[in-house]
């Protein structure tokens, strides 16, 4: 018999059960890292909305770039929204270079845009670059999507990682985040729909780049792109024996 602990957290409890999923570290299946949402609330946001659940790498509250400016106080649970949105469109931008998060924290932005026109060609701004990040995480949430997932109903941070209930002794004693409004926020200004987390057609439709994934009914994603000044729809639907995604991009 396999040792359950070779399965990871969310296998092995439900497995164990008496109760045990309370105690199961885990979103979505990803074991958490070391980085705690009680010291730095924002990181409930991205384990749980990030399509890869569960990990700091996703960007958020701790990976603001060097100069960044206006940021909210991290216990001001007053609108976060925009400011998340742009931080994760920013790390989805600099992973898709294949930077390391420590070298993103450690130079001007102007690196990274440098950066992606020494590759391409094309000269860039920062706001571009987070358009592209942008860009990124629709596209990351479209195949969630079509595969059911939606991060609202099968992402859950742990009670215990949200201070719920709160710590009574140490640095976080009395810490309880509230993700909820963290959530709402951040859909707003993402522009994903608060139920289904399907981005709107009106976020999407100013948008000039149309990208297509496919997938066969063998399961190998054949991918096309085209250039569209509106794509007609944003859910997924069968044409003969391919599931096919559009969503608008930019």
């Amino acid at each position: 018999m396999q040792p359950r602990h070779s399965l990871g957290a969310k296998r092995a409890s439900e497995q164990v059960g008496r109760g045990s999923g309370a105690f199961a570290m885990h979103v979505g299946g990803q074991e958490l890292p070391m980085h705690d949402p009680r010291f730095i609330p924002g990181l409930a946001l991205t384990y749980q909305m990030d399509a890869t659940p569960g990990r700091h790498t996703q960007g958020g509250e701790m990976s603001t770039w060097p100069g960044m400016e206006n940021m909210p106080d991290k216990y001001d649970y007053g609108a976060k929204g925009e400011f998340h949105r742009e931080l994760v469109g920013a790390m989805h931008f600099v992973n898709s270079l294949g930077i390391c998060q420590f070298a993103y924290a450690s130079y001007p932005i102007e690196t990274w845009t440098a950066s992606y026109a020494a590759i391409t060609g094309q000269e860039i701004t920062w706001q571009d670059a987070l358009r592209l990040g942008e860009r990124i995480g629709n596209l990351r949430l479209a195949f969630n999507l079509r595969e059911g997932i939606n991060p609202l109903v099968s992402h859950k941070v742990p009670d215990i990682v949200v201070g719920a209930p709160p710590l009574e002794a140490g640095n976080l004693r009395g810490v309880t985040v509230d993700v909820q409004r963290q959530v709402h926020d951040y859909l707003e200004a993402a522009g994903w729909d608060p139920q289904t987390c399907t981005p709107r057609r009106a976020r999407l439709r100013p948008r000039l780049t149309t990208v297509r994934i496919s997938c066969s009914s063998s399961g190998h994603p054949v991918a096309a792109r085209t250039r569209s000044r509106v794509c007609a729809s944003s859910y997924p639907r069968k044409m003969h024996n391919l599931t096919v995604l559009r969503i608008d991009v930019f």
